[in-house]
């Protein structure tokens, strides 16, 4: 990401640069982070901005890396066999034939 240095650099309309420096002056360092996201201007075929994408993606990583059941409890003793087959099915439909015949490791 690259900082801005400017208000232009963070939106392209008007009445959000005025606003913003009738609030904080021309010091772009003092802008607030929920301000800044409601003001950035969206990535071209996104509906966010550049700075909540990157957010989202270490929330996303991060809560998927504290989420038992996908880490630690991701296992037919934790979801039975049947749900865990049930599970792989489901989200994962390309491994369902490879894995016929396969068994699973309890853990």
């Amino acid at each position: 990401m690259v900082p801005i240095s400017k208000w232009e650099d963070l939106t392209d309309e008007e009445e959000v640069i005025e606003a913003l420096q009738e609030v904080y002056g021309d010091d772009v360092e003092k802008l607030d982070l929920q301000v800044g996201l409601h003001a950035e201007k969206k990535i071209k075929g996104f509906a966010i901005s550049e700075t909540a994408f990157f957010i989202f993606l270490l929330i996303a990583s991060r809560r998927l890396e504290a989420d038992r059941f996908f880490i630690t409890d991701f296992n037919a003793r934790t979801y039975t066999e049947k749900g865990f087959e049930w599970v792989i099915s489901m989200h994962e439909p390309t491994q369902r034939k490879a894995s016929n015949g396969l068994t699973r490791q309890r853990h």
